[in-house]
């Protein structure tokens, strides 16, 4: 059965970029060259909805997250935003809490939002 509203893409997007900008600014913190700051950057971008979704698709299909490029293109622009931004982001620490909570509400909504469907098909 389909729900009535559907949630776009862009709110598991959003919610990529924001983990994987915190973990990026985690990464300039720690003195990482840009290579450290991607893959720091893409493990906490796509960790937390890959354990999502490895919880609740249980074999019924694949996550969106290894098959659809464009997950990896918003980690690269996290970074990149990031690296380049990083040393006048840094400064403001609750800003980056603030990314970092609508990250996790943008992953709860789109999480029981996608799951249901995923367990139909």
């Amino acid at each position: 059965m389909p729900s009535a509203f559907a949630l776009p893409a862009l709110f598991d997007l959003g919610a990529t970029f924001a983990f994987a900008l915190t973990g990026t600014l985690v990464a300039l913190k720690r003195g990482y060259d840009i290579v450290g700051m991607f893959f720091l950057a893409l493990a906490s971008g796509l960790g937390g909805g890959l354990i999502r979704d490895g919880i609740f698709i249980q074999g019924t299909g694949t996550t969106p997250l290894l098959t659809d490029p464009r997950y990896i293109e918003v980690v690269a622009a996290a970074t990149l935003a990031g690296a380049l931004f990083g040393r006048q982001i840094k400064r403001f620490h609750r800003l980056v809490a603030v990314i970092d909570a609508l990250g996790l509400g943008a992953y709860a909504a789109f999480g029981t939002d996608v799951i249901p469907e995923i367990r139909a098909a």
